[in-house]
Parts: structure tokens; C-alpha cells; sequence
């Protein structure tokens, strides 16, 4: 195979994968997050971790800093 149809073949993967890579409909898709405060007042030495604490089956976030353990 010639060197031109390389480069020929080359773009037209290239173009391919970057027209994949287009968001649907032209709208990009950011995600929406809400903000749920665990212990403000914490202080230095926060450890955050994820675990089931009242064992409904979803991951619950804890924090547990030096005074107390919050989730």
C-alpha cells in the first residue's frame, strides 16, 4: 500500500473518531450535583470515606474527624 493511502486511511479513521466523539443534538452533557453539608465544623484531620452506615443499600459518605463521626 502507498504512502498516500495511509495517510487517505489515517483521516478518515481520524474523522470518524472525532465525529463519534460529538455530543446528541449539539448539547453537551454536564452533570448536576447538590450540595448536602456533612459537618461544617469538622476542623483539620477530616477523613471521608463510603460505606453502607444504616444499611439501606446505598453508599453513604462519612466523615470522621477527631470529635466525632458524621454521615
Amino acid at each position: 500500500m502507498c504512502f498516500c493511502c495511509n495517510r487517505l486511511n489515517f483521516g478518515v479513521v481520524l474523522a470518524l473518531l472525532l465525529f463519534a466523539c460529538l455530543p446528541v443534538e449539539g448539547k453537551a452533557f454536564f452533570p448536576e450535583f447538590e450540595e448536602h453539608v456533612i459537618n461544617p465544623e469538622a476542623g483539620t484531620g477530616l477523613a471521608i470515606t463510603v460505606s453502607d452506615v444504616n444499611g439501606d443499600g446505598k453508599p453513604d459518605i462519612v466523615g470522621v474527624s477527631s470529635k466525632d463521626v458524621a454521615w
